[in-house]
Parts: C-alpha cells; sequence; structure tokens
C-alpha cells in the first residue's frame, strides 16, 4: 500500500487526535476498573486483571506518542495487530440481543481505528517523526 508523503503538521494533528482516542479509552477503561473492583467481592478476578492490563497498555501508549519516544511504534503496532484480530473474532459473533449488537458496532469501531493505526504508524515521515529507524514487522 502507498503511503502519502505528510507534513509535521499533519502527521502532529492526527498523533493528537489518536492521543485524545487513548485517553478517553484510558479514562472509560479505569472508571469501568473502578465499578468492578467496587462491585465484586474478588478484587484480584480475571476481568480485573484484564482491565489492569489495558489501562498499563493504553496509557503507556498515550505518554510514549506525548513524549515522542521511539519505542512507541512497535507496541502500537503490536497493540493494533492483537486488537484487529480480537476485533474481527468479536465481530464475527452472531447478534443475539441488544448488548450483543451494541458490542458488535463497538467491534467494528475499534476494528477500524486499529486498521488506520496500522497504516499510519508504518509510514516513513511518521517513523522519523518519532526517530525511529529500521524495520518492524510491517
Amino acid at each position: 500500500m502507498k503511503h502519502k508523503n505528510m507534513t509535521n503538521h499533519e502527521i502532529q494533528s492526527r498523533i493528537s487526535a489518536i492521543k485524545k482516542i487513548y485517553f478517553i479509552i484510558l479514562l472509560i477503561v479505569a472508571l469501568v476498573l473502578l465499578i468492578t473492583i467496587s462491585e465484586t467481592d474478588l478484587a484480584f478476578s480475571e476481568k480485573v486483571g484484564k482491565l489492569m492490563l489495558s489501562i498499563i497498555i493504553c496509557g503507556s501508549i498515550y505518554l510514549g506518542l506525548r513524549m515522542k519516544r521511539r519505542w512507541v511504534i512497535p507496541l502500537i503496532l503490536i497493540f493494533s495487530a492483537l486488537g484487529c484480530l480480537n476485533s474481527f473474532l468479536r465481530i464475527l459473533v452472531p447478534v443475539d440481543n441488544i448488548s450483543s449488537l451494541f458490542a458488535k458496532i463497538v467491534g467494528i469501531l475499534f476494528l477500524v481505528f486499529f486498521v488506520y493505526q496500522l497504516y499510519f504508524f508504518t509510514c516513513q515521515n511518521v517513523k522519523q517523526y518519532f526517530g525511529f529507524k529500521g524495520r518492524i514487522f510491517f
């Protein structure tokens, strides 16, 4: 796929939008974590562990983007590739109620977001913006 040459201003504005999305995701996951901990008797359930891992990963990506660290690009690409697979598999599950339909719509939105990140962060201009040299998996 051919990448469009982007100016630093275009890269900065797109990264700013991606940072905002990660910040919103971080806030939502933190809120869900607090609600889950307050409602469950077992504080360290599997759901709590998954939510804490999500906070660590999203927080790391957000901080890496904010501080323009070169390690954030491989982290985003790995996270996005796994997210694409997870979202795609969730989309394939049949819908049996309204909450499943809502989950499917959210899964489609996440799939679009992850695919966009795979495209955007493999652009040579974006890698140069972060000071990343070398080749990743993509």
